[in-house]
């Protein structure tokens, strides 16, 4: 049956007789009218998501942009204490924290390397980049190759690569990066604040 084929239930073909709720919404004088057919769904294909797109999605983005300076000191920081955590310890941190603290401060150096790739990247996007990388680089420590292990023997193979898996460091390495979110919040604030204060200053 047609959109303009209407009958009535009855079968007097007037409509006169029963008219319907579907005839007046098709604008007919009565009877039944079959609803138009169904129209063919699109088969339109939405285009798959790229790398570069999960950092450069401005809906997702920080509403300010870091400083690349400060990111670049953070990281000199957090370089200096790690270092200084292993030299010395027990003097900058407690001494039952052993060397947990110097992770910490690995998975922070991690954060500000990445946001000083990506300064205006969201503070979760950015926490999840870091363990990612954190975690990655632990789990490889569970390759045991002689060419490898070459290069862990090495001064910066060593700080960067590591050198036996642990599973507390990734505790550890979750803290700092907990860290990390911390500061950076804070910093948002304060850029916030200073953009406020320098627009509401008269000229």
């Amino acid at each position: 049956m047609s959109r303009t084929d209407c009958r009535s239930p009855g079968g007097d073909g007037n409509g006169a007789k029963h008219r319907t709720a579907a005839g007046r919404q098709y604008g007919v004088a009565g009877g039944y009218c079959a609803p138009p057919p169904l129209e063919k769904p699109s088969s339109t294909r939405f285009p798959a998501p790229c790398f570069s797109s999960l950092f450069m999605d401005h809906s997702l983005t920080s509403p300010t942009p870091r400083h690349r300076a400060v990111l670049v000191a953070g990281i000199a920081l957090c370089i200096a204490l790690g270092l200084a955590s292993r030299r010395w310890p027990g003097v900058l941190f407690p001494e039952a924290l052993g060397k947990y603290p110097g992770d910490a401060l690995w998975a922070l150096m991690v954060m500000f390397g990445w946001a000083c790739l990506w300064p205006r990247m969201a503070p979760g996007r950015l926490a999840l980049l870091a363990l990612a990388t954190s975690f990655a680089v632990e789990f490889s420590q569970r390759y045991q190759a002689p060419w490898i292990n070459a290069i862990r023997s090495t001064t910066p193979g060593h700080l960067v690569l590591g050198s036996r898996f642990n599973a507390m460091d990734l505790v550890a390495y979750a803290v700092g990066v907990a860290v990390g979110l911390g500061l950076d919040g804070l910093y948002q604030a304060w850029l916030r604040r200073r953009t406020g204060s320098q627009a509401a200053r008269p000229d």
